[in-house]
């Protein structure tokens, strides 16, 4: 396995679509293997938790339950593996979107962001890492709860949401006067409505 290789994770469902990226930190021999495992793991607990888009689940719960599907996709991998669960860490966003209800939830963990392009043209954020982070959040350790990010949103009032890479410090720069600049970028998907 390659050190820090992304991976990307599109699935269409019967109502919704999930769209999610995820890598291995750098220092982890498995990482990308555990960056598939997370994006498996939010997909599936996206599409069997019915209700996640509604006002009335809290996203605090979601969070919790989320990171404990996570943690345990990845323990019995390290399991199998015969490794230690911390060999697996990652950095995720993405999004999940269902159309016919005209709502969406992003998601992130780490470096990264999920920032959304209304029909005026403004850019904004939607979901950021943290920009004084010193040390990335693990999901392994204690208090990782509190790192992941959850954030519902109307479909309808955004034209595209773009999902990024990297520390806040290397992406703002690429984000000026509502647009996202050409070159080296850390631009990983943009996701646009139809």
């Amino acid at each position: 396995m390659r050190k820090g290789s992304k991976v990307i994770k599109i699935k269409y469902e019967e109502d919704s679509i999930f769209v999610g990226a995820a890598w291995g930190r750098k220092r982890t021999r498995w990482g990308r293997k555990g960056a598939r495992l997370t994006l498996e793991a939010i997909s599936d607990y996206l599409k069997k938790g019915a209700g996640v888009h509604s006002e009335e689940a809290y996203l605090d719960e979601v969070k919790c339950d989320l990171l404990r599907l996570i943690r345990k996709r990845l323990y019995q991998q390290a399991l199998k593996d015969g490794k230690e669960i911390k060999e697996y860490e990652c950095s995720f966003e993405g999004v999940v979107i269902w159309p016919g209800k005209n709502k969406f939830v992003c998601f992130n963990f780490g470096d990264g962001a999920v920032l959304g392009k209304t029909d005026q043209g403004h850019i904004g954020s939607l979901l950021l890492s943290e920009k004084r982070i010193r040390k990335l959040p693990q999901l392994t350790m204690d208090g990782a709860v509190s790192a992941v990010g959850l954030k519902r949103g109307v479909w309808s009032a955004y034209h595209e949401l773009y999902i990024l890479e990297g520390r806040q410090e290397r992406w703002a720069m690429s984000v000026s006067e509502d647009k996202i600049e050409e070159g080296e970028n850390p631009l990983l998907l943009s996701i646009k409505a139809c």
